[in-house]
């Protein structure tokens, strides 16, 4: 659901999942006050301020609207002190993610205030925080402990970060699949670059400081996109293992040549009962992950648009065959990858797909409907995140077509 209250606010909630959070119609960032089963995770989160986090956006224009199973909020603003600066934000919630995309225009004129993509406050007692960064490799990320009155820094871009509260509720927050834009930021020095974390008994602060105050850089004058990704515990969109258990017997569907889709023949009445490995579908090389060094991987990348149309057609094979059922994907695994023309760069370019892995399971949700079980589990440590634990769940804002 998604309206404007007298207060002021757009309200987008999720009430079968538990959770709400508010849009102020007059102001530009946003979300505030996202509340899991009466308690507030999240107070506030700042789409792009200056470095300090004092000068917030102006609005110009805001709305918010439902399409292709997500509540949808949309803003635009400038900087107060510095209007030739100006942001635009879309955020597309579903299930217990909401997926971010920020505009910045920086135009000329002083850049001395810098510029942050993204301040996120926390209220409460956070006690741990798991970081999974580029250079981790295979190695299994380890959770850290977060200390009251205490900072933590650090330089590399992050694919994802978890915190997890005292009694166990967790915020992500996660680098979309831009993971370049994010390194070179507006052009400044990666090693000018900070992300921070500052942590007291009753609140986190994170920041990500695209370009520090003082860096002494006047940026290109042009738009610079950042994408990124919110989610957040929800205990009712998560499958237990209970419910996994007592699905009906799965038949395993191989897949067609020459990506055409899956093979259904013998398939018939209302309700399927299947499960899908896009790990053993044949697709064209360049389909897969490219390495830093130039090798072809095993695993599918889901910013690859052969990828996702071959995935595409799948789903829509069964939505045609069946009015529900159950369906467990597997092979739906996020991973870097190098190969510049899933970005539509032509030179290697450093990337993750976890972005497209949840556009493209929303879209399998919207697609299929809310008649159909979809299950997607994943390996450690990717179980760790929200995200990805409740990939698959009823989006909460779908809307029929007519």
């Amino acid at each position: 659901m998604t309206e404007s209250t007298p207060s002021t606010d757009f309200t987008i909630e999720y009430p079968s999942a538990g959770w709400s959070l508010r849009h102020p119609v007059d102001a530009a960032n946003g979300p505030r006050h996202l509340c899991v089963d009466g308690h507030e995770l999240l107070h506030s989160f700042l789409a792009a301020t200056d470095a300090t986090a004092v000068d917030t956006l102006v609005l110009e224009k805001s709305r918010a609207f439902h399409k292709s199973g997500s509540a949808v909020f949309e803003s635009a603003g400038h900087y107060g002190q510095q209007v030739q600066h100006s942001v635009r934000q879309i955020i597309r919630y579903a299930g217990n993610c909401g997926r971010i995309t920020v505009d910045l225009h920086w135009g000329r004129g002083d850049s001395k205030l810098g510029a942050a993509i993204s301040v996120l406050r926390l209220p409460g007692e956070w006690r741990r925080m798991l970081l999974l960064l580029p250079a981790d490799g295979d190695a299994p990320p380890v959770w850290r402990e977060l200390q009251s009155g205490k900072s933590i820094t650090w330089r590399e871009v992050p694919l994802s970060m978890i915190f997890e509260d005292r009694a166990g509720r967790r915020v992500e927050y996660s680098t979309g699949f831009d993971l370049w834009r994010w390194h070179y930021g507006l052009g400044v020095a990666p090693t000018q670059m900070q992300y921070s974390l500052r942590v007291s008994d009753d609140e986190l602060l994170c920041y990500r400081q695209v370009m520090p105050a003082g860096a002494g850089v006047e940026p290109q004058v042009r738009y610079y996109r950042f994408c990124s990704m919110l989610a957040w515990s929800a205990p009712a969109l998560t499958t237990s293992a209970a419910v996994a258990a007592a699905a009906p017997p799965l038949q395993p569907l191989a897949f067609l040549p020459n990506g055409g889709g899956v093979d259904l023949r013998g398939a018939s009445g209302e309700r399927g009962a299947y499960s899908i490995d896009f790990g053993t579908a044949a697709m064209v090389p360049t389909a897969y992950r490219l390495s830093a060094s130039g090798e072809r991987l095993p695993q599918l990348c889901w910013s690859s648009k052969a990828t996702v149309a071959m995935a595409k057609r799948v789903i829509r094979q069964l939505a045609a065959a069946h009015n529900g059922g159950t369906l467990r994907l597997l092979g739906m695994t996020p991973g870097l990858c190098h190969d510049g023309s899933h970005c539509e760069r032509r030179q290697p370019t450093m990337h993750w797909d976890l972005q497209d892995l949840l556009n493209f399971s929303a879209w399998a949700r919207q697609t299929l409907g809310d008649d159909w079980t979809l299950q997607i589990p994943q390996p450690s440590p990717w179980n760790e995140l929200p995200s990805l634990a409740a990939m698959g769940a009823i989006s909460g804002f779908r809307q029929d077509r007519g």
